[in-house]
């Protein structure tokens, strides 16, 4: 399941670690240098971040649309 840097640098973001525990747990597990540990838990963070701010944006975008049609 979790078997690559990737695959535990996501799950951990996801489930709300701060990314410096990330960088800790890929450095520990991984033997990942901290400078690269550091990058990829700052450019997932944002990936996840704008994943989140999209998926917000089209559930706004709903409600405003089924708000419309309610008004006709």
């Amino acid at each position: 399941m979790l078997e690559t840097p990737h695959d535990v640098l996501q799950f951990l973001l996801r489930l709300g670690y701060p990314p410096e525990d990330v960088c800790q747990t890929l450095m520990e597990t991984f033997g990942t240098t901290e400078g690269l540990a550091r990058e990829m838990a700052r450019v997932y963070a944002r990936r996840i971040q704008e994943e989140d701010i999209d998926f917000a944006h089209t559930v706004i975008e709903h409600e405003a649309a089924i708000a419309a049609e309610w008004r006709e």
